[in-house]
């Protein structure tokens, strides 16, 4: 006589989602002057941003009190998912350099400005699905250092610090 084994029950498993680590968002948001612009009010903002956990490249146009403002903002990042039991979390700390073009119109005429300046940053992403997600940015200071200033008849560059803090929120596609 042999001995029976007993059959064990077949077992499934649910596998976990998986984790696309670039992605394609777009974005809207304010830009609210807090230094050095005196006048200035708050700005509306769009954009588009192509990223991954380490790097991202946005641009975006801001546009208020008849003037528009190019922004490509290229920085680092680190994507980390601190809570295993939401790996569809990341916080996304950076920092980064800020090239802005900005047109617009005053007493003077058409006025034409080149900004350069630095970027920390804090974001929030959360991938819906493996292909969605939502991001909130509670978190964004463009740190204006240098700029140069072209109107008809008169040139010239200035170092004086201005500050924008930018909040905004997106959806995009992960890939």
């Amino acid at each position: 006589m042999g001995s029976a084994l007993a059959a064990e029950p077949p077992t499934t498993t649910t596998a976990a989602p998986e984790i696309k680590d670039s992605y394609v968002d777009f974005l809207f948001g304010g830009q609210i002057p807090t230094k050095g612009l005196s006048g200035l009010d708050s700005r509306f903002a769009l954009g588009v941003e192509f990223g991954g956990d380490r790097s991202a490249f946005p641009l975006s146009v801001s546009f208020g009190q008849d003037t528009y403002i190019f922004g490509m903002k290229p920085r680092f990042q680190y994507a980390f998912r601190p809570f295993s039991f939401a790996k569809s979390l990341a916080i996304i700390p950076g920092f980064g350099l800020v090239i802005n073009y900005a047109n617009g119109d005053t007493f003077a005429g058409t006025t034409h400005t080149i900004e350069v300046g630095v970027q920390p940053s804090l974001r929030l992403r959360y991938d819906i699905l493996s292909w969605l997600n939502v991001m909130v940015v509670p978190f964004e200071m463009d740190f204006n250092l240098y700029r140069y200033v072209w109107t008809p008849g008169n040139d010239g560059d200035n170092a004086d610090l201005q500050i924008f803090y930018n909040i905004g929120a997106a959806v995009g596609f992960n890939y």
